[in-house]
This record gives structure tokens, C-alpha cells and sequence, in this order.
């Protein structure tokens, strides 16, 4: 009798401790996703800023061999009439589900849209995603790509060539990129990233809440790249860093410059080998479209950046490859007072998403 009363007891915690666990799972569950749509847009705050760490891991997973939640997971393979590739801009960084570009395009344009864009790759990887994207038959590859793409990788690399046969074959570098499918324990990681995330934002908005009061023209006084346009407070990325990436003087950005030609040439070869179309969009970083704009730009910003992106339409134009170069059609927008970026982590506000799938719309 005694056992049976104490084996009743072990049972009755262990459905407890089960139901805990269980109701504990949807609450986080719940509050991850609902969560990002109270979030305003960040503007006169780092701080603020970082309580959108969440969103990115709304639709990314974590892979094997990295911390953050770059990877994706493939939809299923179903008829596509546009697919997008490209790096954080076109998946979404710090922007709600549903509002990055590619998915307002899919609104304006009542086409069915893949999004394939995951952060932080380059043009070597979106090849890749263009030959792994054949599994949805486009119509139409968005080939997206960002000031930062242009930096040298490796001597002497070799463009590979594409081909239909790789579409459905899984090589080793693809688990650091994209999932076929996700586990349940895969599932639990993520939803422990994103939790994490969700905590680290909340104590954000609670350190926000205490100093948002400060004068940012306190930081003005240290921080030279620190500027206001049209009442935003910007935090731009000095010249000198940005040299290494898309500075035309740069040798090293030179001989990346070379590769990502030899690589788009190769895709757009691919695509219309295929029967698709093909468009490259060039993505302006927010120094190349405020320049012009804000006075004392020469600490964030000089010719030599914008040249690259000059240089490189013309060589599309040379190849026949379809290019749209997005600079002067922000630099308009902004110059009109529309907010394109976010002030501090420099990727595209909701506006700046829904502006540029309104001119890729217009072009497709």
C-alpha cells in the first residue's frame, strides 16, 4: 500500500513538473512572436537599437558551425514567380516578419515570392542559393547585393561553374547556410536563442528607459561620424573602415571587385540558360546616400566609394547583365525626408523596405 501511495505521488510530480514545462514553452513561444510587434523603430538610441536583436531570429535558425541564427530553412518546393538572393538587406535584419522587401513585393506585385537571402553571405554563396533555388522554377532572380560584397576573400579563387544537377544535391558547406528541414531539437535551439534574445531586449528597453533623456549631442562632441539629418540622430560608419570594403583606392577591393563580376556574369550565364530573368539590385550603405545630404560627410564617406558601384553598372552594361543601381533613388527619397535606415545599425527601416520593393516592382 505504502508503494503504491508513493509511486502515485512520483507520478503526480512528474505530470506536474511535464505541465510546467509545457505551459512554461508556449508562454515564451508566444511572447517571442508577439513581442517584436509592440517594438517602435530605434531612433535617437544604440540602446533602444538592440532591443531589435530579436527579429532576425524570428525567421533564421542556428547552424553547426555558427552562434548567431543565419541559416534558413528552405520552404517547400513549390512553383515560385520570383526569387530573391542576396545578405541580411533582403532577409530582414531588424525587421518584422512580413515587412522586409521581397515579401512586399510579393504584396504589391501579387506574384508568389522565395526569399533565399541569408545574412551575412556573399556573392560565392548566392550562386550557391541560385542553384538551390532552381528547385522553385522562377521566373524572375532578384540577385541582390551590398557595399560590402565587393571585399577581397581568396587568391586566385575558382568561379564555379552552375548547373541544374547541383539543385537538389547537399554539399558541406550548405548546413552553414540553409536546413531541408528542422529537427525538434533544432527547434528547441532556436526558440532558447530567441528567448535569450528576448531577455537581452527587454533589459535594453529597461537601461533605454533610463537614459533617453540624454542629450545626443553629448556623444556629438566625441564621435565624428555622429550627425543629424531632418531631425535623426545617425551613427555612420567612418571612411576608414569602410575602405576596406568598397574603396575603388583599395587593391584588395579591386581584385574582389573582379571576382564578383566574374561570379554575377556566371549567375545571370546560369539564369537565362534556364529561361529566367535576371536582375541584379545594387544596395547603397546608408554613408553612400546621406553624403550628399549631410555637411562634413568626408569623415564617413568619399568618392572612391561611390566609383566601385559606378564601375561596376558599367561592367554589368558591358556583359548585357540587367542592373539597377538603388543609390540615386534613395538619395531622392531621403533628400524628400522619407527615413530609409535605421540611424544606428544601418539596415533598412519598415519605409526603407516597403520604397525599395516599390522600385524593383516597377522594374519587374
Amino acid at each position: 500500500m505504502y508503494s503504491l501511495i508513493k509511486t502515485k505521488k512520483l507520478v503526480n510530480i512528474f505530470l506536474k513538473v511535464i505541465l510546467t514545462a509545457a505551459i512554461t514553452f508556449i508562454l515564451i513561444e508566444t511572447s517571442v512572436r508577439i513581442y517584436p510587434f509592440f517594438l517602435k523603430e530605434p531612433d535617437k538610441s544604440r540602446v533602444i537599437s538592440w532591443q531589435r536583436n530579436t527579429l532576425p531570429a524570428q525567421k533564421h535558425y542556428y547552424g553547426k558551425n555558427n552562434t548567431w541564427a543565419t541559416n534558413i530553412l528552405l520552404p517547400p518546393p513549390h512553383k515560385k514567380d520570383i526569387m530573391f538572393i542576396g545578405d541580411s538587406f533582403p532577409a530582414g535584419a531588424r525587421t518584422r516578419a512580413g515587412m522586409e522587401f521581397p515579401a512586399v513585393v510579393q504584396k504589391l506585385t501579387d506574384k508568389k515570392v522565395v526569399n533565399l537571402a541569408i545574412g551575412g553571405i556573399g556573392p560565392v554563396e548566392y550562386n550557391r542559393m541560385v542553384e538551390v533555388g532552381m528547385r522553385y522554377d522562377p521566373d524572375h532572380i532578384i540577385y541582390c547585393m551590398f557595399a560590402n560584397d565587393f571585399r577581397y576573400f581568396k587568391e586566385n579563387i575558382t568561379i564555379e561553374k552552375l548547373s541544374r544537377k547541383n539543385t537538389d544535391l547537399r554539399f558541406e558547406t550548405d548546413r552553414n547556410f540553409f536546413y531541408d528541414e528542422i529537427n525538434i531539437r533544432q527547434r528547441m535551439g532556436n526558440m532558447m536563442g530567441r528567448t535569450e534574445n528576448l531577455f537581452v531586449s527587454l533589459r535594453m528597453l529597461k537601461l533605454y528607459r533610463m537614459v533617453k533623456k540624454l542629450p545626443p549631442i553629448m556623444i556629438d562632441k566625441t564621435e565624428p561620424c555622429f550627425r543629424i539629418y531632418k531631425g535623426v540622430y545617425y551613427h555612420f560608419q567612418s571612411k576608414n573602415s569602410w575602405d576596406e570594403f568598397i574603396s575603388w583606392n583599395n587593391e584588395n577591393v579591386k581584385k574582389g571587385f573582379n571576382e564578383s563580376v566574374l561570379l554575377v556574369y556566371e549567375a545571370h550565364h546560369f539564369a537565362v540558360n534556364q529561361g529566367k530573368h535576371f536582375l541584379v539590385v545594387l544596395i547603397p550603405s546608408r554613408e553612400m546616400v546621406y553624403s550628399g545630404l549631410i555637411s562634413k560627410s568626408e569623415n564617413f564617406y568619399d568618392d572612391s566609394h561611390g566609383k566601385t558601384y559606378t564601375e561596376f553598372v558599367k561592367k554589368m552594361k558591358e556583359l548585357n547583365v540587367p542592373i539597377f543601381d538603388a543609390t540615386e533613388f534613395f538619395v531622392r527619397e531621403a533628400a524628400a525626408g522619407t527615413r530609409l535606415f535605421l540611424p544606428l545599425d544601418g539596415h533598412f527601416t519598415e519605409t526603407g523596405h516597403q520604397k525599395m520593393a516599390e522600385a524593383i516592382s516597377e522594374i519587374i
